[in-house]
């Protein structure tokens, strides 16, 4: 990831120029160019809609689809005719991994989509946001650029204020909570199979 500064930084006026909203260069990542709103409370309605749903996932530190997923396996086991103290055993352990998920440093996954919405770059509508776009940009960015020196750089870090605290750890606490992810899902899963 780069940051051009002085009047090598592309134009965002030229760039966008049916725009009502100011809009700010913020960073490159190979030859694509990346922009985002000069205030972050005023964005177009659509892109700021779509922004909100995914800075939820990030606070809660879970998708929603995540979240479907440990609902269903709950019901799952309530469906059945008679009810174990296994049952409910398996129930108080996917409670408490999804009480951990709220206190795990935040999954970068999360903090990707997050991205996706806020940050823009010259190809797209800065009025709306394609969720399969977002998709392609967030591969984009994981090809070109180590963890790391994406969310430590400058406009992350103004984003999500939880990564200056992370700081260098930002790797280790990421592999832990992919890991604990894995345990929670392969819980929900087995939850689910057994109902």
């Amino acid at each position: 990831m780069m940051v051009i500064t002085g009047n090598n930084k592309p134009n965002p006026k030229k760039i966008f120029p049916n725009c009502k909203h100011i809009i700010d260069y913020a960073f490159t990542i190979k030859d694509r160019h990346y922009f985002q709103f000069n205030d972050p409370l005023n964005m177009p309605y659509d892109r700021a809609m779509k922004a909100l749903v995914y800075y939820k996932e990030v606070d809660m530190n879970i998708s929603r689809e995540v979240l479907a997923q440990h609902t269903t396996a709950f019901d799952s086991v309530f469906q059945k005719a008679q009810m174990n103290i296994d049952d409910l055993i398996e129930l108080k352990r996917l409670n408490n991994l999804l009480k951990e998920r709220i206190e795990l440093p935040k999954e970068p996954d999360l903090m990707y989509k997050l991205a996706a919405v806020v940050f823009f770059d010259q190809f797209e509508n800065p009025d709306t946001y394609e969720f399969k776009y977002g998709e392609n940009k967030i591969r984009h960015w994981k090809k070109e650029s180590d963890l790391k020196s994406f969310f430590l750089s400058m406009p992350l870090r103004t984003l999500i204020p939880y990564l200056d605290y992370v700081g260098e750890n930002l790797i280790t606490f990421s592999l832990m909570t992919e890991k604990r992810t894995g345990i929670y899902m392969e819980a929900l899963s087995s939850m689910q199979s057994k109902g």
